[in-house]
């Protein structure tokens, strides 16, 4: 049988600094441990990925630690595409990566800028989902399919 997170081992392996993606064991369950290249690869990495994927908690190691400390710090998207750019266009199924408006309440006339991960199709998105923080660094994350980001200029 196939272990239902392997397309997921093979994306995240596939990310730049990713030493290493292993099934662990944490006093809660099931956990996934990734390791990286070193602390601030952890760090990125442990920024941009969700805390869980399909119901097992993530963490994050690199040599000479036990696990990597979060970063938490707040930057605007222009950023946050900088600093974290090049890793999230290295997910299996991106297609681009931009910042877009989006407005905060249908009846406030307040916008604020999020990173905008688009993907080939429905499928990847659905993907990318699961494995991507909501926000990295107090900005939000939007992930649509290519057909979706589409609609959302018209």
């Amino acid at each position: 049988m196939i272990h239902p997170l392997t397309r997921h081992y093979s994306a995240i392996r596939s990310l730049p600094g990713v030493v290493d993606v292993q099934p662990s064991k944490t006093f809660a369950g099931e956990g996934l441990e990734i390791r990286a290249k070193d602390s601030l690869t952890a760090a990125h990495l442990d920024d941009i990925l969700a805390d869980s994927i399909k119901g097992r908690a993530v963490s994050f190691s690199f040599p000479g630690s036990k696990s990597a400390l979060s970063r938490k710090d707040f930057f605007p998207a222009e950023e946050i595409l900088k600093d974290y750019g090049s890793l999230l266009k290295s997910l299996p199924g991106v297609s681009y990566i931009d910042t877009v408006s989006i407005q905060l309440g249908e009846m406030l006339p307040a916008f604020e800028t999020a990173v905008q991960v688009v993907a080939e199709d429905k499928a990847q998105a659905t993907f990318l989902s699961e494995i991507l923080e909501p926000d990295i660094a107090g900005t939000k994350i939007l992930v649509k399919s290519r057909q979706q980001a589409l609609k959302s200029k018209h």
